[in-house]
Protein backbone atom coordinates (compact mmCIF):
# COMPACT_ATOMS: atom_id res chain seq x y z
CA UNK A 1 0.00 0.00 0.00
CA UNK A 2 1.16 3.17 -0.79
CA UNK A 3 1.62 6.23 1.69
CA UNK A 4 1.36 9.32 0.17
CA UNK A 5 1.84 12.67 1.90
CA UNK A 6 -0.35 16.22 1.09
CA UNK A 7 0.32 19.59 2.55
CA UNK A 8 -1.24 22.73 2.23
CA UNK A 9 -1.77 26.08 4.62
CA UNK A 10 -5.13 25.23 5.58
CA UNK A 11 -8.32 23.35 4.59
CA UNK A 12 -7.93 24.30 0.86
CA UNK A 13 -6.13 20.83 0.33
CA UNK A 14 -8.67 18.78 1.76
CA UNK A 15 -10.74 19.73 -1.84
CA UNK A 16 -8.39 17.41 -3.52
CA UNK A 17 -8.00 15.02 -0.81
CA UNK A 18 -11.71 14.24 -1.03
CA UNK A 19 -11.45 13.87 -4.88
CA UNK A 20 -8.68 11.52 -4.43
CA UNK A 21 -10.22 9.58 -1.78
CA UNK A 22 -13.68 8.90 -3.77
CA UNK A 23 -10.94 6.98 -6.26
CA UNK A 24 -10.59 4.49 -3.80
CA UNK A 25 -6.77 4.14 -4.19
CA UNK A 26 -4.74 1.17 -2.24
CA UNK A 27 -2.89 4.10 -0.36
CA UNK A 28 -2.57 5.78 3.27
CA UNK A 29 -2.81 9.57 3.23
CA UNK A 30 -0.91 11.99 5.40
CA UNK A 31 -2.31 15.56 5.31
CA UNK A 32 -0.76 18.00 7.25
CA UNK A 33 -2.75 21.38 7.39
CA UNK A 34 -0.46 24.19 8.50
CA UNK A 35 -2.88 26.67 10.10
CA UNK A 36 -1.08 28.90 12.20
CA UNK A 37 0.57 30.18 8.67
CA UNK A 38 -2.27 30.21 7.04
CA UNK A 39 -2.56 32.31 4.17
CA UNK A 40 0.73 31.36 2.49
CA UNK A 41 -0.29 34.30 0.06
CA UNK A 42 1.17 36.86 2.37
CA UNK A 43 4.39 35.03 3.09
CA UNK A 44 7.91 35.65 1.54
CA UNK A 45 9.18 33.27 -1.02
CA UNK A 46 11.94 32.55 1.92
CA UNK A 47 9.79 31.83 4.50
CA UNK A 48 7.16 29.46 2.80
CA UNK A 49 10.31 27.61 1.83
CA UNK A 50 11.52 26.86 4.90
CA UNK A 51 8.22 26.38 6.32
CA UNK A 52 7.32 23.50 3.83
CA UNK A 53 10.76 22.29 4.39
CA UNK A 54 9.69 21.57 8.05
CA UNK A 55 5.80 19.96 6.96
CA UNK A 56 8.21 17.56 4.04
CA UNK A 57 10.38 16.80 7.27
CA UNK A 58 7.13 15.51 9.25
CA UNK A 59 5.65 13.44 6.33
CA UNK A 60 9.47 11.64 5.57
CA UNK A 61 9.32 10.46 8.91
CA UNK A 62 5.92 8.48 8.13
CA UNK A 63 8.28 7.23 5.44
CA UNK A 64 5.10 8.81 2.79
CA UNK A 65 6.66 7.73 -0.92
CA UNK A 66 5.38 10.65 -2.42
CA UNK A 67 4.13 14.06 -1.59
CA UNK A 68 1.60 16.49 -3.46
CA UNK A 69 1.46 20.24 -2.51
CA UNK A 70 -2.11 20.49 -2.36
CA UNK A 71 -1.72 24.12 -2.85
CA UNK A 72 -0.95 26.84 -5.95
CA UNK A 73 0.67 29.16 -4.04
CA UNK A 74 3.20 26.83 -2.69
CA UNK A 75 3.07 24.77 -5.37
CA UNK A 76 4.58 27.99 -7.55
CA UNK A 77 6.85 29.20 -5.17
CA UNK A 78 8.43 26.18 -3.87
CA UNK A 79 8.07 22.88 -5.82
CA UNK A 80 11.14 23.04 -7.92
CA UNK A 81 13.39 23.94 -5.09
CA UNK A 82 11.56 20.91 -3.37
CA UNK A 83 12.10 18.69 -6.39
CA UNK A 84 16.03 19.37 -6.22
CA UNK A 85 16.19 19.05 -2.77
CA UNK A 86 14.57 15.74 -2.06
CA UNK A 87 14.63 12.03 -3.26
CA UNK A 88 11.01 11.27 -4.03
CA UNK A 89 8.16 12.61 -6.45
CA UNK A 90 6.62 16.09 -5.70
CA UNK A 91 3.02 16.52 -7.46
CA UNK A 92 1.73 20.36 -7.63
CA UNK A 93 -1.36 22.03 -8.54
CA UNK A 94 -1.70 25.07 -10.71
CA UNK A 95 -4.23 26.97 -12.16
CA UNK A 96 -5.79 25.07 -15.44
CA UNK A 97 -4.86 26.92 -18.32
CA UNK A 98 -4.76 24.03 -19.83
CA UNK A 99 -8.27 23.57 -20.02
CA UNK A 100 -7.68 26.26 -23.15
CA UNK A 101 -6.72 22.66 -24.77
CA UNK A 102 -9.55 20.88 -24.25
CA UNK A 103 -12.24 22.97 -24.57
CA UNK A 104 -13.77 25.31 -27.58
CA UNK A 105 -15.38 27.82 -24.89
CA UNK A 106 -14.25 31.26 -25.56
CA UNK A 107 -15.79 32.75 -23.14
CA UNK A 108 -14.35 32.53 -19.87
CA UNK A 109 -12.34 33.11 -16.34
CA UNK A 110 -9.53 32.47 -13.98
CA UNK A 111 -9.69 33.22 -10.63
CA UNK A 112 -6.50 32.53 -7.86
CA UNK A 113 -4.96 34.58 -5.38
CA UNK A 114 -2.75 37.43 -5.52
CA UNK A 115 0.29 35.31 -4.67
CA UNK A 116 -0.35 33.06 -7.19
CA UNK A 117 -0.96 35.39 -9.99
CA UNK A 118 2.37 37.38 -8.78
CA UNK A 119 4.12 34.42 -8.74
CA UNK A 120 7.07 33.67 -11.73
CA UNK A 121 5.72 29.99 -12.54
CA UNK A 122 2.34 31.41 -12.98
CA UNK A 123 3.59 34.35 -15.66
CA UNK A 124 5.74 31.77 -17.38
CA UNK A 125 2.37 29.22 -17.69
CA UNK A 126 -0.05 31.76 -18.85
CA UNK A 127 2.55 32.84 -21.60
CA UNK A 128 3.21 29.36 -22.45
CA UNK A 129 -0.85 28.28 -22.62
CA UNK A 130 -2.68 31.58 -23.17
CA UNK A 131 -0.58 33.97 -25.33
CA UNK A 132 -3.18 35.84 -26.71
CA UNK A 133 -4.33 35.98 -23.38
CA UNK A 134 -8.24 34.56 -23.35
CA UNK A 135 -8.69 33.68 -20.05
CA UNK A 136 -9.57 36.54 -18.28
CA UNK A 137 -7.49 36.64 -14.95
CA UNK A 138 -8.46 37.56 -12.03
CA UNK A 139 -6.54 37.42 -8.60
CA UNK A 140 -8.35 37.76 -5.71
CA UNK A 141 -7.08 39.56 -2.70
CA UNK A 142 -9.76 37.88 0.55
CA UNK A 143 -11.40 34.54 -1.15
CA UNK A 144 -9.22 32.06 0.15
CA UNK A 145 -9.31 33.16 3.72
CA UNK A 146 -12.81 33.65 4.01
CA UNK A 147 -13.35 30.15 3.21
CA UNK A 148 -10.78 28.72 5.66
CA UNK A 149 -13.31 29.95 8.14
CA UNK A 150 -15.23 26.79 7.11
CA UNK A 151 -13.33 24.90 9.59
CA UNK A 152 -14.98 26.63 12.67
CA UNK A 153 -18.10 28.09 11.28
CA UNK A 154 -21.40 27.41 8.49
CA UNK A 155 -21.05 28.75 5.00
CA UNK A 156 -23.89 30.61 5.64
CA UNK A 157 -22.04 32.78 7.93
CA UNK A 158 -19.61 33.83 5.09
CA UNK A 159 -22.08 33.67 2.21
CA UNK A 160 -21.79 37.60 2.17
CA UNK A 161 -18.20 37.82 2.29
CA UNK A 162 -18.11 35.45 -0.41
CA UNK A 163 -20.27 36.94 -2.70
CA UNK A 164 -18.89 40.52 -2.15
CA UNK A 165 -15.35 39.09 -3.46
CA UNK A 166 -17.23 36.83 -6.36
CA UNK A 167 -20.19 39.24 -7.36
CA UNK A 168 -18.25 40.83 -10.55
CA UNK A 169 -18.65 37.73 -12.28
CA UNK A 170 -22.57 38.59 -12.83
CA UNK A 171 -21.17 41.17 -15.16
CA UNK A 172 -19.45 39.11 -17.51
CA UNK A 173 -21.97 36.68 -18.54
CA UNK A 174 -18.98 33.86 -18.65
CA UNK A 175 -20.05 30.49 -19.44
CA UNK A 176 -16.83 28.60 -17.40
CA UNK A 177 -15.29 29.75 -14.58
CA UNK A 178 -11.58 27.86 -13.77
CA UNK A 179 -10.87 27.55 -9.81
CA UNK A 180 -7.29 28.30 -9.52
CA UNK A 181 -7.30 28.10 -5.52
CA UNK A 182 -7.50 24.52 -3.59
CA UNK A 183 -10.19 26.48 -1.26
CA UNK A 184 -12.46 27.13 -3.93
CA UNK A 185 -13.94 24.14 -4.86
CA UNK A 186 -15.47 23.81 -1.23
CA UNK A 187 -17.88 26.11 -2.32
CA UNK A 188 -18.21 25.32 -6.37
CA UNK A 189 -22.02 24.47 -6.03
CA UNK A 190 -22.76 27.40 -4.39
CA UNK A 191 -20.95 29.53 -7.45
CA UNK A 192 -22.02 27.08 -10.14
CA UNK A 193 -26.27 27.74 -8.69
CA UNK A 194 -25.43 31.42 -7.68
CA UNK A 195 -23.63 32.87 -10.64
CA UNK A 196 -25.46 30.26 -13.43
CA UNK A 197 -21.85 29.24 -14.34
CA UNK A 198 -19.77 26.08 -14.78
CA UNK A 199 -16.47 25.64 -12.58
CA UNK A 200 -13.85 24.07 -13.61
CA UNK A 201 -11.28 22.27 -10.86
CA UNK A 202 -7.92 21.07 -12.31
CA UNK A 203 -8.44 18.28 -9.42
CA UNK A 204 -9.39 15.33 -12.11
CA UNK A 205 -6.14 16.19 -14.17
CA UNK A 206 -3.83 16.03 -11.17
CA UNK A 207 -4.90 12.89 -9.76
CA UNK A 208 -5.16 11.02 -13.06
CA UNK A 209 -1.51 12.13 -13.55
CA UNK A 210 -0.34 10.81 -9.85
CA UNK A 211 -2.34 7.50 -10.75
CA UNK A 212 -0.31 7.11 -13.63
CA UNK A 213 3.19 8.47 -11.89
CA UNK A 214 2.75 6.11 -9.02
CA UNK A 215 0.78 2.99 -10.62
CA UNK A 216 -2.01 3.08 -8.16
CA UNK A 217 -4.30 0.45 -7.86
CA UNK A 218 -8.00 0.30 -7.18
CA UNK A 219 -9.81 -1.05 -4.20
CA UNK A 220 -13.31 -2.04 -3.78
CA UNK A 221 -13.04 -0.88 -0.78
CA UNK A 222 -14.03 2.29 0.41
CA UNK A 223 -11.33 4.67 1.86
CA UNK A 224 -12.79 7.64 3.41
CA UNK A 225 -9.91 8.17 6.65
CA UNK A 226 -6.77 9.98 6.25
CA UNK A 227 -3.68 11.09 9.34
CA UNK A 228 -4.64 14.69 10.06
CA UNK A 229 -1.78 16.53 11.55
CA UNK A 230 -2.19 20.40 12.34
CA UNK A 231 0.90 22.53 12.18
CA UNK A 232 3.39 20.25 11.47
CA UNK A 233 2.82 18.90 15.11
CA UNK A 234 3.85 15.20 16.80
CA UNK A 235 0.22 14.21 16.99
CA UNK A 236 -1.47 12.44 14.38
CA UNK A 237 -5.33 11.84 14.06
CA UNK A 238 -6.84 9.08 12.18
CA UNK A 239 -10.25 10.54 10.83
CA UNK A 240 -12.52 10.54 8.50
CA UNK A 241 -13.23 12.92 5.72
CA UNK A 242 -16.49 13.53 6.93
CA UNK A 243 -15.31 14.65 10.01
CA UNK A 244 -15.13 18.55 8.34
CA UNK A 245 -18.96 19.37 8.02
CA UNK A 246 -18.69 20.91 4.87
CA UNK A 247 -18.39 17.46 2.97
CA UNK A 248 -21.04 16.45 4.94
Amino acid sequence: MKKIGILDSGIGGLSLLNEILSQNFLAEYYYISDNENMPYGNKSQDFMLKRIRVLVQKLLDKNVEAIIIACNTATAETIDKLRVEFDLPFFGIEPYINYLNHSHDENLALILTEATYNSKRFQLLTQKLDSNNKVKIFPLKNLALTIEKLKEVPFSEIEKDVYKELSFIKKLKLNSLILGCTHYPLISSYIEKEFNIKTVDPAYNVILHIKNSLKLESTHKPIKKFYYNQNASDHWNYISIKYFSFFN
